[in-house]
């Protein structure tokens, strides 16, 4: 039988922790490779199969045969919102609806428990702990650490331990849509009852592998002090969408312009993110993101939601009074969350397969725009990542290549500054 050791040796891997307490051999653990968190299977594996059926990393499959109308998903309806309290949608990273939910839900006794990250500190590997009405305590929530966004892998395995051996509690699941597949996988493969999660999908773009923890260490703060956390947004410093925040292990704090993180992002990315076209979280009940629409954007935050199942649309008339909102066309979010970039995952994802002599079906066949391009931007894509994985062994290397596209961007920045300039000056 197949097992995950096969997902990790071909660099799949999402570090979602979900196979390991799956395992009825207790033949996983997690060792750190290459800046991520992957599966290592000890002597005692009996080859069950079962860590493989339940894996994220293949066999993506959609109810909908063309491309776009997969990425979009099924849905009942999409809208912008906001919370009402003023502090939760002060210290989340947008919008705040993400807390106000999982709140209501947990103090009105709808849930027994929300699984959810409690730290910004990305040297070790990051998972999520359970909560109840009692210690999820937004008292101050200026202290509290499960309200920013982290874009980091994050393990799940204390999740799958806990619905396995606990099947009758309600839980509230908050997860990327890797995460979330595994999670319904094992939901279906142990034949627990779906009805007893809600999961709270996060629109994701990508995450970094931990490597980046180093490089900011080496980079921007050598000789300054250990890193003790920081906070990948933070409105702190000039509202949303939040410039980076540092922590450190003196008591000082330091904030970086947000185009720290945005220049790494092509270097310090797991692969398996490359093939992945499902930004929008199309199995959760809610999806929700950042609101990049041209519609009830504001420097303090909001989030764009989707409202997917019915399950979904019940939790959203429980608590839309706890926010504001206004209706908006899934459309517009497609547009303002850059669909056209998943295309290309798409094709990347195909070539992937041929690689690997279609050992793995990455996602499944689907009607597409082929783009001539997709070969020689894919080895441009590997490339990238390979200085983020041996990272700090090629510290001079990456410095040079990201000033090198620096340079680049700035070309461009300048070249559509004065094409809107002429445009102006035209009108």
């Amino acid at each position: 039988m197949k097992s995950v050791a096969e997902i990790r040796d071909n660099n799949l891997c999402c570090s979602c922790g979900i196979c390991k307490n799956v395992c009825p051999a207790n033949a996983i653990k997690y060792i750190r490779e290459n800046g991520m968190f992957v599966p290592e299977i000890s002597d005692v594996c009996v080859s069950c199969g079962k860590c493989y059926k339940v894996c994220p990393s293949v066999q993506h499959s959609y109810e909908k045969n063309n491309l776009h109308q997969a990425m979009v998903g099924n849905l009942k309806f999409a809208i912008n919102a906001w919370s009402k309290d003023s502090d939760i949608r002060h210290f989340s990273a947008s919008g705040g609806v993400i807390t106000t939910i999982v709140e209501y839900l947990l103090s009105h006794d709808y849930y027994d428990y929300v699984f959810s990250v409690d730290t910004y500190n990305y040297h070790s590997q990051v998972k999520t702990n359970k909560y109840d009405k009692h210690s999820y305590n937004l008292n101050d929530i200026s202290t509290q650490k499960y309200t920013k966004s982290r874009y980091i892998p994050v393990s799940h395995e204390n999740l799958v331990d806990f619905i396995m051996n606990n099947s009758d509690s309600k839980v509230i699941i908050i997860a990327t849509s890797c995460a979330v597949r595994g999670i319904l996988n094992v939901i279906d493969k142990f034949k627990l009852n779906r009805n007893n999660y809600l999961l709270l999908g996060l629109f994701c773009d990508q995450v970094y592998n931990y490597n980046c923890w180093e490089y900011y260490s080496d980079m921007l703060f050598d000789n300054y002090g250990d890193i003790s956390e920081f906070n990948f947004k933070n409105k702190d410093s000039g509202g949303w969408p939040g410039n980076m925040k540092f922590y450190f292990s003196d008591g000082k704090c330091v904030f970086k312009n947000k185009s720290e993180r945005v220049k790494i992002k092509d270097y310090f990315k797991p692969e398996r993110c490359v093939y992945c076209v499902d930004k929008l979280n199309v199995f959760a009940d809610i999806s929700l993101g950042d609101n990049y629409t041209d519609q009830n954007s504001s420097s303090l935050g909001s989030n764009s939601v989707i409202i997917r199942t019915n399950l979904g649309e019940k939790i959203f008339k429980l608590i839309s009074e706890t926010i504001d909102y206004e209706r908006i066309d899934v459309d517009k979010i497609c547009v303002a969350q850059y669909f056209d970039g998943r295309k290309k995952n798409y094709e990347f994802s195909l070539l992937k397969n041929s690689e690997l002599n279609d050992n793995f079906q990455l996602n499944s066949v689907m009607d597409y725009e082929h783009n001539s391009n997709a070969a020689s931007e894919y080895k441009t894509v590997l490339r990238n990542l390979h200085y983020g994985e041996i990272y700090p062994l090629n510290r001079k290397k990456l410095i040079k290549q990201i000033q090198k596209s620096g340079r680049k961007t700035n070309q461009l920045k300048r070249i559509f500054c004065a094409l809107l300039r002429r445009l102006h000056n035209e009108s």
